[in-house]
């Protein structure tokens, strides 16, 4: 790695998205965050919907400053979160605005989707975790509302499936963001025609899938010539943005999870091959697809969502707090003050998660929470008890035991979250970085162009680049006795909901 080479990661998040310069050189990357912007929803009908073409105009942008502050600009790639998609007819241009995940649109669409093909034989397909907001339950939503749109469906992209496509005139379906879509059999890396044909899909709309640190192509010259730039390779990063960030866990040796944490958290393990059995069918266990030929083991559980809700909702009845604010007073605040089950269905899409949470917790017997701050150390430890669940039950299917968790993304800045982490899975935390997404993007980068060759080499420049902070349990007991009220508080819910 003699010569300085830069890339630019779009790293598109459900809120936000940022385009991020990454500097090789020395056996280091060095990033430079070069644009922010929002990420707009719009609503159509009583339907949630994304501003796929405002995002794409704020990517152009992004490339044109990243362009104006390097010598040379060596390649661009884009992640994004899973599961949502583009119709595309035979010109190219998309039918319908992208829905949104958790759009209204699939409450209740699974159970008519097992009515075609069993839950139990998609498991054994796909190996992945049934949620409903899944691709394979948007497209049969459709396809029980506009079954004639079909007529005109040429081709499904996955959102930067699409955005590569605007920018290079290339479709291509990604691996590790068609393996979100639970269509995608989980061993042949090809889509499952079974489910296809369940649900009436044909298969000519979907492309072979391509593997992460390819290159897709140049930029297509209009593109080129509108942005007045010079020809840019466009690579294909893990364009799932958790597959993207796993490249990024500074990790050594074994025994070790990840947790992505976000807006959701992902947690789990890095497997050679996919883990499909009826313990991991019992347990919802997913089996996304990774880079370097990695299968992402993992469980995904609701993150720090129910923590941005509640202070959208607070600061729009005119109470503005910050994250750190949020955050200190939570730790002054009385321990174990309820528990909540932060994957309880009522928590997916309140219309106020601060009144979502006092319902929980009332008709689970607990008492209502006024304080705010007293509110948010209940969704942290929440967390924190999630996060042993899961655990143990991965120790238990992988018949080992984890001994470092290593955290990941945004949410590895959460100090206190951290502290809770370890104390209650009793595990040493390793934190960082948290730019992790863009910076697994700028690897695969430098993987398609040759710089990096393997998965090891990636990592080590990770360790190399950013600073590392360790966590080490300090209060087990009180979250041993914690976990016993934790497990009892969700069976009860269970029960009511």
């Amino acid at each position: 790695m003699e010569k300085t080479k830069n890339f630019l990661a779009i790293d598109l998040g459900a809120g936000s998205g940022r385009g991020i310069i990454g500097k090789f050189s020395e056996k280091k990357v060095e990033l430079t965050e070069i644009n922010r912007f929002d990420n707009q929803i719009i609503t159509l009908f009583g339907h949630d919907h994304w501003d796929i073409y405002d995002l794409y105009e704020k990517i152009k942008t992004s490339i044109k400053k990243a362009s104006g502050m390097v010598d040379s600009l060596d390649g661009i790639g884009i992640d994004s979160w899973g599961v949502d998609f583009v119709f595309l007819e035979k010109s190219g241009n998309i039918i319908g605005l992208p829905n949104m995940y958790r759009d209204k649109r699939v409450d209740g669409i699974p159970e008519k989707v097992f009515e075609v093909i069993s839950k139990d034989e998609i498991y054994k397909e796909t190996g992945i975790q049934f949620l409903k907001l899944n691709t394979l339950y948007q497209i049969y939503s459709y396809r029980l509302e506009n079954t004639y749109m079909f007529e005109f469906v040429d081709r499904i992209l996955f959102l930067p499936d699409y955005l590569n496509y605007l920018l290079t005139g290339k479709k291509q379906n990604e691996y590790t963001i068609s393996s979100t879509s639970q269509m995608l059999n989980a061993e042949s890396k090809k889509w499952s025609e079974p489910i296809l044909r369940a649900i009436g899909l044909d298969k000519k709309v979907l492309s072979d899938v391509t593997e992460p640190g390819t290159i897709i192509s140049k930029m297509h010259p209009c593109v080129k010539e509108e942005l007045g730039l010079d020809e840019i390779d466009v690579l294909q990063v893990p364009s799932h943005d958790t597959a993207s960030a796993i490249v990024a866990v500074p990790a050594e040796g074994e025994n070790w999870a990840y947790l992505s944490s976000g807006t959701w958290s992902l947690l789990g393990v890095e497997l050679d091959k996919p883990l499909i059995n009826g313990e991991t069918y019992k347990n919802n266990y997913t089996n996304e697809g990774g880079a370097f030929g990695k299968i992402r083991f993992l469980k995904n559980v609701s993150g720090l969502w129910l923590l941005q809700e509640s202070k959208r909702i607070w600061e729009e009845e005119g109470i503005k707090y910050s994250y750190d604010d949020l955050i200190q007073n939570a730790a002054k605040a009385e321990p174990f003050s309820g528990f909540i089950d932060t994957d309880a269905e009522i928590f997916l899409k309140p219309d106020n998660m601060p009144k979502a949470i006092n319902e929980f917790l009332v008709k689970t017997g607990q008492k209502e929470i006024k304080d705010h701050f007293t509110m948010v150390r209940v969704i942290l430890e929440g967390l924190a008890l999630k996060y042993r669940e899961v655990i143990e039950i991965l120790n238990s299917l992988l018949e080992k035991k984890i001994e470092v968790l290593h955290i990941i993304g945004g949410g590895s800045k959460n100090d206190l979250l951290n502290q809770m982490s370890a104390d209650s899975t009793g595990l040493k935390i390793v934190a960082g970085p948290y730019e992790a997404t863009a910076i697994g993007n700028l690897l695969l980068q430098a993987t398609a162009k040759g710089i990096i060759s393997s998965l090891d080499e990636a990592r080590e420049i990770v360790r190399n680049s950013f600073e590392l902070k360790q966590i080490y349990p300090k209060n087990s007991t009180d979250w041993d006795n914690a976990f016993t009220e934790y497990k009892k508080i969700k069976h009860l819910a269970g029960e009511i909901w």
